[in-house]
């Protein structure tokens, strides 16, 4: 078992806050959670919020976006007392687990906008999440370029496509948004994003 977020160099306590929080959220997340739901986390925060949660960089690896941090603090696992890495990576994967949540340092919104990910996004296979967000960043040209991507509006647009062809899904998708909205007026943003889902 491997720690992590100990070293300098990794540590961003707003990845850590967020990946915290979908730790209670979901349970422990595998890898390829723990490294796509904050890109997910930041391109919702972005919108609804006016900017990204995290301090991380996302990137165009070969099987979709990579907070590259996440992965950098997975693999190599520099000490830390907040989570812990653990499973086999040639056979099932790594996992990563909260062991001591660390100090809240979330505001009530970004902490909905977290939960929201967790719940909506939270159940799809590596495949999905990895599909999800390359289908989410067309204007990619070579996956596994490491390339930079953008939280940006085209991004953004895409996103409610992947609640599903069921209704029920979309207003599922509405109604939790517009309960983040209605408790913050600094949510102006998500009515494109509302609207997109009707």
């Amino acid at each position: 078992m491997m720690t992590l977020f100990g070293g300098s160099k990794w540590r961003d306590p707003m990845l850590e806050a967020v990946l915290a929080r979908l730790c209670e959220q979901r349970g422990d997340l595998w890898t390829t959670q723990a490294v796509k739901l904050p890109y997910l986390v930041d391109l919702v925060a972005k919108h609804v919020l006016g900017e990204a949660i995290t301090h991380s960089h996302h990137k165009a690896w070969t099987y979709g976006v990579v907070t590259a941090k996440a992965w950098g603090m997975i693999k190599k696992g520099n000490g830390g007392d907040h989570f812990t890495v653990y499973g086999d990576p040639h056979a099932d994967g790594l996992r990563i687990a909260l062991e001591t949540p660390p100090e809240e340092i979330l505001t009530e919104e970004q902490r909905q906008i977290v939960d929201f990910v967790a719940a909506e996004f939270g159940d799809l296979g590596t495949g999905e999440l990895g599909r999800l967000t390359k289908e989410l960043n067309p204007g990619v040209e070579v996956w596994g370029s490491k390339e930079p991507v953008t939280l940006d509006d085209d991004a953004y647009r895409l996103l409610p496509l992947w609640f599903g062809e069921l209704e029920a899904d979309a207003q599922a998708a509405q109604a939790r948004l517009d309960e983040i909205k209605a408790d913050s007026s600094r949510l102006v943003s998500a009515d494109g994003f509302l609207q997109a889902l009707v």
